[in-house]
């Protein structure tokens, strides 16, 4: 996308403080290097915040983003730019609702009732704790929109839908979602069809969420783990760690 913009965009090494830059020149025009020591998810991170330098940044001929311009203006919007560009708001708050996280501890419902169409409201209370964001949640988002578990969470923040705790918590438990990760990707096979593993994995999720809260027996998750072929010891471990956090 950006190279269709006339940007000239590559990776070469750079110094390990320095994730990318930004420069402007009237013999080759606009080009952007990023690092390619960085992870490639970082690495299009980086990408996405040196665009934001060359669309608001046009009249600087070169600017450098390192540990040292972290806190510069320029640095915070061009952050801001890449993280919204990557993760729209909309999106994050779609993929929530459909893995039925982050909402509210109560929904009211109306509807009208009777000949003259009296209106009746009542109340959902879901079950308590599972509307928590849990780090195999910001794992499945990161997932989704191709960036780093750290940059998913923190966008998680941005947008409020975590507390500031609840976000330092997700950030010590990177392990843990990662280890999700590793797990859904073996509910797949190779002969099956790209909707069927997803559907695999969703019911994974649901049986992973379903022993968390206490509604289905360890016994039973150990059946659906064997249907769903993978490791039931290694789900009982990382649901009864979400469970303790």
């Amino acid at each position: 996308m950006i190279a269709d913009q006339g940007v000239w965009v590559s990776s070469l090494p750079l110094p390990e403080s320095v994730s990318g830059m930004f420069a402007r020149h009237g013999s080759v025009g606009t080009a952007i290097l990023v690092n390619d020591r960085l992870h490639r998810l970082r690495q299009r991170f980086s990408y996405a915040h040196e665009y934001a330098h060359a669309l608001l940044d046009s009249s600087r001929s070169v600017v450098v983003t390192s540990d040292e311009t972290a806190s510069n203006p320029s640095e915070l919007r061009a952050n801001a730019f890449a993280t919204e560009l990557l993760m729209p708001s909309e999106g994050i708050r779609e993929l929530l609702a459909a893995i039925d996280k982050g909402g509210s501890s109560r929904k009211t419902y109306s509807a009208h009732s009777g000949a003259k169409g009296k209106i009746v409201e009542g109340q959902r209370r879901p079950v308590a704790g599972s509307q928590t964001i849990l780090p195999k949640d910001a794992a499945l988002l990161a997932r989704h929109f191709s960036v780093d578990y750290r940059s998913a969470v923190f966008q998680l923040r941005n947008l409020n839908h975590i507390s500031q705790r609840e976000r330092d918590a997700l950030l010590e438990n990177e392990a843990e979602g990662s280890a999700y990760l590793d797990l859904i990707g073996a509910a797949k096979d190779d002969a099956m069809t790209s909707g069927h593993r997803e559907l695999e994995r969703q019911v994974l999720d649901l049986t992973f969420e379903a022993y968390r809260l206490g509604e289905i027996s360890r016994g039973r998750l150990l059946e659906l783990s064997k249907k769903l072929r993978v490791n039931g010891q290694e789900l009982i471990r990382l649901a009864e760690s979400s469970k303790a956090s």
